[in-house]
């Protein structure tokens, strides 16, 4: 039995009851909630997020949720659904500690980090996770480091770093 789409959400009719016989039959619409089943991870510059399952919506709302983040999370919009709604694209905006400080964005909605809880609902119902699969973002990559200057600073050279979280770690002199 293949579910409906009716309004961005998929629904079965049921039908309880015997076959051909008046007032016995009685049918019912039961919605069936998306599943999640694989995503992809992005730099934390944002970008394209891709989104495998069951049953997915372009009416969704999409969220990424790290422990110590904002309530509200990392949102995911732009929703495109494709392949008989087996895989959905979003897109995250990108916002990093530098941008926090120009602009005052609130600083628990980094784009950086592992882990983040994926939040899905469409029409009030909650997507189901059967692996507890979470999202992440991309690690920092170091390339190298020229070493100290004569001011006793040192450069790394990497990419995707972002400045809020960034722990620096320093042995001990030899």
């Amino acid at each position: 039995m293949t579910p409906k789409l009716l309004h961005g959400l998929h629904y079965l009719d049921i039908t309880v009851g015997i076959p051909d016989h008046q007032n016995i039959q009685k049918q019912y619409e039961f919605a069936v909630k998306p599943v999640i089943l694989k995503i992809n991870s992005i730099l934390i510059s944002g970008g394209e997020v891709t989104i495998y399952g069951k049953y997915l919506s372009p009416r969704a709302a999409i969220s990424f949720r790290s422990p110590r983040g904002a309530p509200s999370g990392i949102p995911c919009n732009n929703i495109t659904i494709y392949e008989d709604n087996t895989i959905l694209k979003c897109n995250v905006t990108g916002i990093s500690g530098q941008e926090i400080k120009l602009v005052g964005i609130g600083e628990r909605r980094i784009t950086s980090g592992h882990n983040h809880e994926i939040f899905m609902s469409i029409k009030g119902r909650n997507a189901i996770n059967p692996d507890n699969i979470t999202f992440s973002f991309y690690p920092p990559t170091v390339y190298g480091s020229p070493g100290k200057s004569d001011n006793r600073l040192i450069t790394i050279f990497g990419g995707n770093f972002n400045r809020i979280g960034l722990k620096i770690f320093i042995g001990k002199e030899q």
